[in-house]
């Protein structure tokens, strides 16, 4: 199966390193959640986001730290998504919401 790691380091076009750091740590956390844990795309479900949202409470995350790691996860989704790797979902669809 294909990573959230290899999307973010194939992907296209220039990011400033401030976004890339961003999109590492995203992916660091997201794979600390999962804990060991082999997914492919067709798994990131709505339900697996809003786990991932409250993993990221449980852990002591800020309300906008948290909408910005679940924006930027929905950001390298949908690059995958572009480049034909990932079906596309409405599993981010409540990112919005994400107000606490």
């Amino acid at each position: 199966p294909l990573s959230l790691r290899w999307i973010f380091f194939t992907m296209d076009g220039a990011y400033k390193y401030e976004r890339c750091v961003e999109l590492s740590l995203v992916v660091s956390s997201f794979g600390r959640f999962l804990d060991g844990r082999r997914i492919v795309f067709s798994d990131i479900t709505g339900e697996l986001v809003e786990s991932y949202r409250r993993y990221l409470v449980e852990e002591g995350l800020k309300a906008t730290t948290i909408r910005r790691y679940c924006e930027r996860f929905r950001s390298l989704y949908n690059k995958a998504v572009k480049k034909g790797l990932a079906p596309k979902s409405g599993a981010f669809d409540s990112i919005g919401s994400y107000r606490e």
